[in-house]
């Protein structure tokens, strides 16, 4: 039986990992269950996959894409403290604890998008998802930025905080 080999055209580009994982960390957004916006993460650890996380509500409870209704909305406050959603950061990180994952050293790829125009988020992670990075022991998250890629080096906000540890207060 012979085997068919898929003809290729020279113009056709494999994409590099970083473009890999984040696509996959797109693809994975694609099941958050926030009215607003869409992240994926992944968690890459020795050019493997071990973890993967999106946006949305915590297990088995209700989340706001099938109420219709924004939580933070309903209350009119717009502080994370009011989201009903687990940050794709955490999940990924979670997820990893849950199938007794190692993540430590590995990297973080994190996509998000606006729902409204499908416009890609050139963001980082929050405040408190710095924190659970920092302590998973992730050295590096990188986010799409807007000619390419974005790296943070979670030493460096170690290093951040040491100097002034109330800087993040004023992020914003």
């Amino acid at each position: 039986m012979a085997i068919k080999l898929l003809n290729h055209k020279k113009e056709d580009k494999r994409p590099d990992k970083e473009e890999y994982y984040m696509s996959i960390a797109k693809q994975i957004a694609q099941r958050s269950t926030c009215l607003k916006r869409k992240y994926g993460a992944i968690i890459v650890k020795e050019d493997n996959i071990v973890a993967a996380g999106y946006m949305g509500s915590a297990r088995g409870t209700p989340n706001c894409i099938d109420l219709n209704k924004c939580s933070q909305n309903e209350v009119n406050k717009p502080e994370p403290y009011y989201c009903r959603a687990v940050h794709a950061e955490l999940n990924a990180i979670i997820n990893a604890a849950r199938a007794g994952a190692s993540i430590l050293n590995g990297t973080m790829y994190l996509y998000g998008e606006r729902i409204k125009d499908n416009k890609i988020v050139f963001g980082k992670p929050c405040k408190l998802c710095k924190r659970a990075i920092v302590n998973a022991g992730i050295i590096e998250v990188i986010v799409p930025g807007e000619k390419t890629f974005k790296r943070y080096r979670t030493e460096f906000w170690v290093k951040e905080s040491k100097k002034d540890p109330f800087a993040e207060l004023n992020e914003r």
